[in-house]
Protein backbone atom coordinates (compact mmCIF):
# COMPACT_ATOMS: atom_id res chain seq x y z
CA UNK A 1 0.00 0.00 0.00
CA UNK A 2 1.17 2.97 -0.81
CA UNK A 3 0.07 6.74 0.70
CA UNK A 4 0.74 10.45 0.86
CA UNK A 5 0.48 12.38 4.04
CA UNK A 6 0.22 15.81 3.90
CA UNK A 7 0.08 18.59 6.53
CA UNK A 8 -3.35 21.02 5.33
CA UNK A 9 -3.06 23.23 8.69
CA UNK A 10 -2.18 26.31 6.16
CA UNK A 11 -4.76 25.53 3.74
CA UNK A 12 -7.44 24.73 6.85
CA UNK A 13 -6.52 28.41 8.21
CA UNK A 14 -7.22 29.80 4.46
CA UNK A 15 -10.61 28.29 4.09
CA UNK A 16 -11.74 29.35 8.05
CA UNK A 17 -10.24 32.98 7.14
CA UNK A 18 -12.32 32.61 3.48
CA UNK A 19 -15.50 31.14 5.85
CA UNK A 20 -15.17 33.99 8.05
CA UNK A 21 -14.82 36.72 5.77
CA UNK A 22 -17.54 35.22 3.38
CA UNK A 23 -19.87 35.44 6.84
CA UNK A 24 -18.90 38.99 7.67
CA UNK A 25 -19.41 39.88 3.84
CA UNK A 26 -23.19 38.76 4.29
CA UNK A 27 -23.63 39.94 7.22
CA UNK A 28 -22.22 43.56 5.52
CA UNK A 29 -24.94 42.61 3.12
CA UNK A 30 -27.64 42.20 5.23
CA UNK A 31 -26.61 45.22 7.65
CA UNK A 32 -26.57 47.36 4.14
CA UNK A 33 -30.04 46.04 2.69
CA UNK A 34 -31.49 46.68 5.77
CA UNK A 35 -31.47 50.49 5.79
CA UNK A 36 -32.60 50.76 2.11
CA UNK A 37 -36.01 50.24 2.79
CA UNK A 38 -35.83 51.64 6.36
CA UNK A 39 -38.17 54.82 6.61
CA UNK A 40 -35.75 58.09 8.38
CA UNK A 41 -37.40 57.69 11.49
CA UNK A 42 -36.69 54.50 11.76
CA UNK A 43 -33.15 54.70 11.08
CA UNK A 44 -32.10 55.39 14.96
CA UNK A 45 -33.04 51.62 15.42
CA UNK A 46 -31.74 50.69 12.91
CA UNK A 47 -28.24 51.89 13.59
CA UNK A 48 -28.30 50.36 17.41
CA UNK A 49 -29.68 47.00 15.97
CA UNK A 50 -26.33 46.91 13.12
CA UNK A 51 -24.41 47.77 15.77
CA UNK A 52 -25.72 44.93 18.56
CA UNK A 53 -25.27 42.47 15.11
CA UNK A 54 -21.58 43.57 13.95
CA UNK A 55 -20.42 43.16 17.75
CA UNK A 56 -21.53 40.17 18.35
CA UNK A 57 -20.49 38.99 14.78
CA UNK A 58 -17.04 40.16 15.74
CA UNK A 59 -16.92 38.88 19.09
CA UNK A 60 -16.48 42.14 21.16
CA UNK A 61 -18.45 43.55 24.04
CA UNK A 62 -19.14 47.32 23.23
CA UNK A 63 -19.68 49.00 19.86
CA UNK A 64 -20.89 52.98 19.20
CA UNK A 65 -20.82 55.66 16.97
CA UNK A 66 -19.65 59.38 17.86
CA UNK A 67 -20.26 62.37 15.23
CA UNK A 68 -18.57 65.44 15.33
CA UNK A 69 -19.26 69.18 15.35
CA UNK A 70 -19.43 71.17 12.28
CA UNK A 71 -15.99 72.77 13.31
CA UNK A 72 -14.56 69.28 14.98
CA UNK A 73 -14.45 70.85 18.25
CA UNK A 74 -16.78 68.09 20.33
CA UNK A 75 -17.65 64.48 19.58
CA UNK A 76 -20.79 63.79 20.42
CA UNK A 77 -21.72 59.86 21.31
CA UNK A 78 -24.95 59.33 19.23
CA UNK A 79 -25.56 55.50 19.40
CA UNK A 80 -24.20 52.49 21.02
CA UNK A 81 -24.61 48.82 22.01
CA UNK A 82 -23.26 46.95 24.55
CA UNK A 83 -23.25 43.20 25.99
CA UNK A 84 -24.58 41.62 29.26
CA UNK A 85 -22.62 43.04 32.44
CA UNK A 86 -20.28 45.89 30.47
CA UNK A 87 -20.72 49.01 30.97
CA UNK A 88 -21.36 51.81 28.42
CA UNK A 89 -19.11 53.67 26.38
CA UNK A 90 -20.65 56.88 27.88
CA UNK A 91 -23.98 58.00 28.74
CA UNK A 92 -26.13 58.41 25.92
CA UNK A 93 -25.88 62.00 23.75
CA UNK A 94 -22.90 62.51 25.59
CA UNK A 95 -20.19 65.11 24.71
CA UNK A 96 -16.69 64.93 24.44
CA UNK A 97 -14.66 67.73 23.61
CA UNK A 98 -11.76 66.89 21.52
CA UNK A 99 -9.17 68.42 22.33
CA UNK A 100 -9.08 66.69 25.81
CA UNK A 101 -8.94 63.79 23.90
CA UNK A 102 -6.28 63.56 21.61
CA UNK A 103 -4.98 60.05 21.13
CA UNK A 104 -8.32 58.55 20.24
CA UNK A 105 -9.27 61.60 18.15
CA UNK A 106 -6.36 62.54 16.20
CA UNK A 107 -6.01 59.21 13.72
CA UNK A 108 -9.97 59.18 13.11
CA UNK A 109 -10.18 63.54 11.99
CA UNK A 110 -6.85 62.24 10.29
CA UNK A 111 -8.91 59.87 8.35
CA UNK A 112 -6.71 56.71 9.52
CA UNK A 113 -7.94 53.49 11.27
CA UNK A 114 -6.72 53.85 14.86
CA UNK A 115 -6.29 50.47 16.73
CA UNK A 116 -4.85 49.68 20.51
CA UNK A 117 -4.43 45.73 20.66
CA UNK A 118 -3.60 46.20 24.39
CA UNK A 119 -4.57 49.50 26.17
CA UNK A 120 -2.28 48.40 29.09
CA UNK A 121 0.51 50.04 26.20
CA UNK A 122 -0.80 53.55 25.68
CA UNK A 123 2.08 55.84 26.42
CA UNK A 124 2.12 58.03 29.90
CA UNK A 125 1.27 61.28 27.96
CA UNK A 126 -2.11 59.71 27.28
CA UNK A 127 -2.44 58.28 30.62
CA UNK A 128 -6.22 60.35 30.86
CA UNK A 129 -7.79 58.46 27.90
CA UNK A 130 -5.60 55.03 29.19
CA UNK A 131 -7.79 55.35 32.66
CA UNK A 132 -10.95 55.87 30.88
CA UNK A 133 -10.53 52.58 28.97
CA UNK A 134 -9.50 50.39 31.51
CA UNK A 135 -11.53 51.83 33.87
CA UNK A 136 -14.83 50.53 31.14
CA UNK A 137 -12.79 46.80 30.47
CA UNK A 138 -11.47 47.78 27.64
CA UNK A 139 -8.31 45.23 26.61
CA UNK A 140 -8.18 45.93 22.91
CA UNK A 141 -9.81 48.47 21.25
CA UNK A 142 -10.22 49.51 17.34
CA UNK A 143 -11.77 52.72 15.82
CA UNK A 144 -12.64 53.32 12.10
CA UNK A 145 -13.79 57.10 10.47
CA UNK A 146 -16.94 58.14 9.26
CA UNK A 147 -16.42 60.25 5.69
CA UNK A 148 -18.69 62.28 3.73
CA UNK A 149 -18.14 63.92 0.67
CA UNK A 150 -14.37 63.64 1.98
CA UNK A 151 -14.85 65.55 5.32
CA UNK A 152 -14.61 62.87 8.23
CA UNK A 153 -17.86 63.58 10.18
CA UNK A 154 -17.29 60.72 12.99
CA UNK A 155 -15.71 57.71 13.98
CA UNK A 156 -17.51 53.82 14.42
CA UNK A 157 -15.72 52.34 17.83
CA UNK A 158 -15.65 48.26 18.85
CA UNK A 159 -13.99 47.63 22.71
CA UNK A 160 -13.03 43.59 23.30
CA UNK A 161 -13.25 43.98 27.34
CA UNK A 162 -12.74 40.31 27.90
CA UNK A 163 -9.69 39.89 26.08
CA UNK A 164 -7.43 41.13 23.76
CA UNK A 165 -8.04 41.01 20.15
CA UNK A 166 -6.07 41.40 16.83
CA UNK A 167 -7.97 42.69 13.78
CA UNK A 168 -6.76 41.88 9.85
CA UNK A 169 -6.66 44.21 7.17
CA UNK A 170 -9.50 42.66 5.76
CA UNK A 171 -11.75 42.83 8.60
CA UNK A 172 -10.55 46.88 9.03
CA UNK A 173 -11.62 47.38 5.03
CA UNK A 174 -15.55 45.47 6.16
CA UNK A 175 -15.71 47.51 9.29
CA UNK A 176 -15.02 50.34 6.92
CA UNK A 177 -17.37 49.35 4.60
CA UNK A 178 -20.32 49.42 7.65
CA UNK A 179 -18.99 52.67 8.61
CA UNK A 180 -20.27 53.78 4.82
CA UNK A 181 -23.14 52.00 5.28
CA UNK A 182 -23.88 53.81 8.59
CA UNK A 183 -23.07 57.50 6.46
CA UNK A 184 -25.25 57.03 3.71
CA UNK A 185 -28.09 56.08 6.30
CA UNK A 186 -27.70 59.35 8.53
CA UNK A 187 -27.23 60.82 5.71
CA UNK A 188 -30.52 60.16 3.97
CA UNK A 189 -32.14 61.09 7.29
CA UNK A 190 -30.49 64.44 7.61
CA UNK A 191 -31.50 64.88 4.16
CA UNK A 192 -34.95 63.27 4.59
CA UNK A 193 -35.43 65.61 7.90
CA UNK A 194 -33.92 69.00 5.92
CA UNK A 195 -36.35 68.51 3.30
CA UNK A 196 -39.18 68.29 5.74
CA UNK A 197 -38.08 71.17 7.67
CA UNK A 198 -38.12 72.85 4.58
CA UNK A 199 -41.61 71.68 3.51
CA UNK A 200 -42.72 73.19 6.68
CA UNK A 201 -41.01 76.62 6.08
CA UNK A 202 -42.76 76.26 2.32
CA UNK A 203 -46.21 75.69 4.25
CA UNK A 204 -45.96 78.38 6.46
CA UNK A 205 -44.63 80.84 3.63
CA UNK A 206 -47.52 79.80 1.35
CA UNK A 207 -50.04 80.28 4.55
CA UNK A 208 -49.08 83.61 5.43
CA UNK A 209 -49.23 85.01 1.64
CA UNK A 210 -52.91 86.60 1.63
CA UNK A 211 -52.87 86.13 -2.41
CA UNK A 212 -54.07 82.82 -3.74
CA UNK A 213 -51.06 80.57 -4.63
CA UNK A 214 -51.91 77.38 -7.06
CA UNK A 215 -49.18 75.04 -8.32
CA UNK A 216 -49.73 73.19 -11.30
CA UNK A 217 -48.02 70.44 -13.13
CA UNK A 218 -47.03 70.37 -16.92
CA UNK A 219 -50.43 68.71 -17.68
CA UNK A 220 -52.37 71.75 -15.72
CA UNK A 221 -53.44 70.18 -13.24
CA UNK A 222 -53.54 71.67 -9.80
CA UNK A 223 -50.70 69.82 -7.43
CA UNK A 224 -50.53 72.17 -4.28
CA UNK A 225 -52.79 75.37 -3.20
CA UNK A 226 -52.72 77.80 0.10
CA UNK A 227 -55.89 78.92 2.14
CA UNK A 228 -56.31 81.63 0.14
CA UNK A 229 -56.54 80.00 -3.08
CA UNK A 230 -59.68 77.55 -0.83
CA UNK A 231 -61.19 80.83 0.55
CA UNK A 232 -61.52 82.90 -2.80
CA UNK A 233 -62.78 79.51 -4.74
CA UNK A 234 -65.17 78.29 -2.03
CA UNK A 235 -63.76 74.98 -2.85
CA UNK A 236 -61.80 72.39 -0.03
CA UNK A 237 -57.98 72.07 -0.58
CA UNK A 238 -58.72 68.41 -1.21
CA UNK A 239 -61.35 69.42 -4.16
CA UNK A 240 -58.97 71.82 -6.07
CA UNK A 241 -55.95 69.32 -5.70
CA UNK A 242 -56.65 67.50 -8.33
CA UNK A 243 -58.54 69.98 -10.79
CA UNK A 244 -57.46 71.25 -13.88
CA UNK A 245 -56.44 75.08 -13.97
CA UNK A 246 -59.17 76.27 -16.42
CA UNK A 247 -61.94 75.25 -14.02
CA UNK A 248 -61.41 78.07 -11.72
CA UNK A 249 -59.07 80.45 -14.03
CA UNK A 250 -60.87 81.95 -17.11
CA UNK A 251 -59.11 83.76 -20.32
CA UNK A 252 -61.97 86.38 -21.46
CA UNK A 253 -59.14 87.88 -23.94
CA UNK A 254 -59.75 88.38 -27.57
CA UNK A 255 -56.38 86.38 -28.31
CA UNK A 256 -56.56 83.15 -29.35
CA UNK A 257 -53.57 81.80 -27.65
CA UNK A 258 -54.69 83.25 -24.44
CA UNK A 259 -57.15 80.23 -24.85
CA UNK A 260 -54.25 77.87 -23.97
CA UNK A 261 -53.27 78.68 -20.67
CA UNK A 262 -50.23 76.47 -20.52
CA UNK A 263 -48.78 78.26 -23.40
CA UNK A 264 -50.20 81.64 -21.81
CA UNK A 265 -48.11 80.90 -18.69
CA UNK A 266 -45.12 80.19 -20.23
CA UNK A 267 -45.30 83.19 -22.16
CA UNK A 268 -46.31 85.14 -19.43
CA UNK A 269 -44.18 88.68 -18.39
CA UNK A 270 -44.48 90.67 -15.66
CA UNK A 271 -46.09 93.81 -17.73
CA UNK A 272 -49.26 91.58 -17.74
CA UNK A 273 -49.70 91.54 -14.28
CA UNK A 274 -52.22 94.40 -14.21
CA UNK A 275 -53.64 93.75 -17.36
CA UNK A 276 -57.35 93.70 -15.55
CA UNK A 277 -59.34 92.64 -18.41
CA UNK A 278 -57.81 89.29 -19.42
CA UNK A 279 -58.10 86.99 -16.62
CA UNK A 280 -61.12 86.20 -14.24
CA UNK A 281 -61.47 83.63 -10.87
CA UNK A 282 -64.47 81.43 -11.11
CA UNK A 283 -65.33 80.51 -7.73
CA UNK A 284 -67.11 77.69 -6.45
CA UNK A 285 -70.85 79.64 -6.49
CA UNK A 286 -70.43 80.60 -10.45
CA UNK A 287 -68.70 84.24 -9.54
CA UNK A 288 -66.62 85.43 -11.91
CA UNK A 289 -64.07 87.58 -9.61
CA UNK A 290 -61.76 90.27 -11.69
CA UNK A 291 -57.82 89.04 -10.87
CA UNK A 292 -54.28 89.89 -11.46
CA UNK A 293 -52.13 86.86 -12.44
CA UNK A 294 -48.53 86.75 -11.86
CA UNK A 295 -46.83 83.02 -12.74
CA UNK A 296 -43.25 81.77 -12.37
CA UNK A 297 -42.27 78.54 -13.53
CA UNK A 298 -41.48 75.26 -11.86
CA UNK A 299 -37.70 74.22 -12.94
CA UNK A 300 -36.15 70.93 -12.23
CA UNK A 301 -32.12 71.57 -13.53
CA UNK A 302 -32.05 67.79 -14.61
CA UNK A 303 -36.00 67.80 -16.34
CA UNK A 304 -36.59 71.17 -16.70
CA UNK A 305 -39.79 72.85 -16.65
CA UNK A 306 -41.80 70.60 -14.29
CA UNK A 307 -45.04 72.83 -14.14
CA UNK A 308 -46.08 76.79 -12.57
CA UNK A 309 -46.74 78.75 -9.94
CA UNK A 310 -50.06 81.22 -10.55
CA UNK A 311 -50.48 83.45 -7.71
CA UNK A 312 -53.83 85.56 -7.97
CA UNK A 313 -55.04 88.75 -5.98
CA UNK A 314 -58.06 89.18 -5.76
CA UNK A 315 -59.19 93.18 -7.23
CA UNK A 316 -62.74 93.36 -6.51
CA UNK A 317 -62.07 95.62 -3.53
CA UNK A 318 -59.07 97.75 -5.45
CA UNK A 319 -61.69 98.35 -8.26
CA UNK A 320 -63.89 100.03 -6.04
CA UNK A 321 -61.43 101.77 -4.49
CA UNK A 322 -60.36 103.03 -7.86
CA UNK A 323 -64.07 103.76 -8.71
CA UNK A 324 -64.08 105.73 -5.38
CA UNK A 325 -61.25 107.64 -6.14
CA UNK A 326 -61.84 108.19 -9.71
CA UNK A 327 -65.61 109.62 -8.28
CA UNK A 328 -63.39 111.95 -5.26
CA UNK A 329 -61.23 113.27 -8.61
CA UNK A 330 -64.25 114.41 -10.24
CA UNK A 331 -65.91 115.87 -7.02
CA UNK A 332 -62.47 117.88 -6.85
CA UNK A 333 -62.61 119.05 -10.52
CA UNK A 334 -66.05 119.86 -10.36
CA UNK A 335 -65.06 122.27 -7.02
CA UNK A 336 -62.44 123.81 -9.20
CA UNK A 337 -64.94 124.54 -11.83
CA UNK A 338 -67.67 125.42 -9.30
CA UNK A 339 -65.37 127.93 -7.71
CA UNK A 340 -64.17 128.94 -11.18
CA UNK A 341 -67.69 130.16 -12.72
CA UNK A 342 -68.85 131.21 -9.27
CA UNK A 343 -65.72 133.34 -9.21
CA UNK A 344 -67.07 134.87 -13.06
CA UNK A 345 -70.64 134.71 -11.66
CA UNK A 346 -69.89 136.99 -8.61
CA UNK A 347 -67.92 139.54 -10.97
CA UNK A 348 -71.51 139.62 -13.27
CA UNK A 349 -73.34 140.09 -10.15
CA UNK A 350 -71.32 142.97 -8.69
CA UNK A 351 -72.60 144.96 -11.90
CA UNK A 352 -75.89 143.63 -11.38
CA UNK A 353 -76.05 144.86 -7.85
CA UNK A 354 -73.98 148.27 -8.25
CA UNK A 355 -76.88 149.35 -11.17
CA UNK A 356 -80.13 147.97 -9.12
CA UNK A 357 -78.31 150.61 -5.81
CA UNK A 358 -78.04 153.43 -8.90
CA UNK A 359 -81.44 152.89 -9.78
CA UNK A 360 -82.40 152.56 -6.47
CA UNK A 361 -81.11 155.85 -5.64
CA UNK A 362 -82.62 157.48 -8.52
CA UNK A 363 -86.02 155.96 -8.50
CA UNK A 364 -87.15 157.40 -4.77
CA UNK A 365 -90.24 158.91 -6.03
CA UNK A 366 -91.16 156.02 -8.39
CA UNK A 367 -92.69 153.21 -5.76
CA UNK A 368 -93.81 150.75 -8.81
CA UNK A 369 -90.83 150.75 -10.09
CA UNK A 370 -88.69 150.78 -6.63
CA UNK A 371 -90.41 147.55 -5.87
CA UNK A 372 -89.04 146.02 -8.77
CA UNK A 373 -85.38 147.31 -8.15
CA UNK A 374 -85.71 146.07 -4.49
CA UNK A 375 -86.27 142.76 -5.62
CA UNK A 376 -83.29 142.68 -8.23
CA UNK A 377 -81.44 143.47 -4.87
CA UNK A 378 -82.85 140.80 -2.76
CA UNK A 379 -82.39 138.47 -5.39
CA UNK A 380 -78.87 139.40 -6.62
CA UNK A 381 -77.82 139.54 -2.68
CA UNK A 382 -78.82 135.64 -2.73
CA UNK A 383 -76.63 134.78 -5.61
CA UNK A 384 -74.16 137.02 -4.31
CA UNK A 385 -74.76 134.60 -0.94
CA UNK A 386 -74.86 131.08 -3.19
CA UNK A 387 -71.56 131.97 -5.09
CA UNK A 388 -69.68 132.65 -1.97
CA UNK A 389 -70.76 129.62 -0.61
CA UNK A 390 -70.00 127.55 -3.71
CA UNK A 391 -66.32 129.43 -3.28
CA UNK A 392 -66.12 128.14 -0.07
CA UNK A 393 -66.79 124.38 -1.76
CA UNK A 394 -64.08 124.97 -3.62
CA UNK A 395 -60.96 126.51 -1.83
CA UNK A 396 -61.81 123.98 1.51
CA UNK A 397 -61.67 127.20 3.37
CA UNK A 398 -61.88 126.93 7.14
CA UNK A 399 -65.02 127.32 8.84
CA UNK A 400 -66.11 131.28 10.00
CA UNK A 401 -68.47 130.85 13.04
CA UNK A 402 -70.99 132.95 13.64
CA UNK A 403 -74.68 132.94 14.92
CA UNK A 404 -76.87 131.41 12.80
CA UNK A 405 -81.05 131.08 12.86
CA UNK A 406 -81.59 127.71 11.75
CA UNK A 407 -84.76 128.16 11.09
CA UNK A 408 -84.24 131.25 8.84
CA UNK A 409 -81.58 129.28 7.13
CA UNK A 410 -83.60 126.35 6.58
CA UNK A 411 -86.48 127.93 5.01
CA UNK A 412 -83.79 129.47 2.60
CA UNK A 413 -82.45 126.51 1.48
CA UNK A 414 -86.33 125.12 0.97
CA UNK A 415 -87.00 127.87 -1.47
CA UNK A 416 -83.64 127.02 -3.25
CA UNK A 417 -84.40 123.24 -3.57
CA UNK A 418 -87.99 123.89 -4.91
CA UNK A 419 -87.43 125.54 -7.90
CA UNK A 420 -84.53 123.43 -8.00
CA UNK A 421 -84.85 119.49 -7.75
CA UNK A 422 -87.41 117.70 -9.87
CA UNK A 423 -91.13 118.23 -9.60
CA UNK A 424 -91.67 114.47 -8.69
CA UNK A 425 -89.98 114.95 -5.35
CA UNK A 426 -91.74 117.46 -3.11
CA UNK A 427 -90.46 118.65 0.60
CA UNK A 428 -92.20 119.00 3.65
CA UNK A 429 -90.61 121.49 6.59
CA UNK A 430 -91.54 121.57 10.09
CA UNK A 431 -90.01 123.29 12.52
CA UNK A 432 -90.68 121.65 16.11
CA UNK A 433 -87.69 123.16 18.10
CA UNK A 434 -87.54 126.03 20.73
CA UNK A 435 -84.06 126.60 20.03
CA UNK A 436 -83.46 128.06 16.69
CA UNK A 437 -80.27 129.89 17.24
CA UNK A 438 -76.56 127.74 17.18
CA UNK A 439 -72.94 129.03 16.53
CA UNK A 440 -71.72 127.47 13.31
CA UNK A 441 -70.70 128.56 9.45
CA UNK A 442 -73.81 129.42 7.91
CA UNK A 443 -72.18 128.73 4.10
CA UNK A 444 -71.05 125.33 5.30
CA UNK A 445 -74.22 124.20 6.98
CA UNK A 446 -76.36 125.48 3.65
Amino acid sequence: VYGIVQDISNQKIVQEQLTYRIEFERMVGAVSSNFINLKSNRIDAGIKLALDIIGNFMNVNRSYLFLFSENNSIAKLSYQWHGDFVKKFGNDNEIFRVSEFPLLFSSILRGETLFLEDVNRIKKEFSREKEMLLNLGAQSVIWVPLSLEGKVIGGLGFDSVRLSKTWTDDEITLLRICGEVFVNALSRKKYEIEMKQNEEHVSVILESITDAVIAIDDKNKIIRVNSAATNLSGYSKDTLIGMQIEEILKFSGNDSTGQNLKLSFQNFKKEDENNLELWKFSTKDRRLLPISLNCAPLKNSNIGVLGTVVVCRELTDQLKLEEQLRHSEKMRMIGQLSGGIAHDFNNLLTGIIGCANYLKKHLKGNANLLEFVENILITGRRAANLTSQLLAFSRHEKPRLAEIDVNYLISDVFNLLSHTIDPIVQIKKEFNSPFTVLEGDESQLH
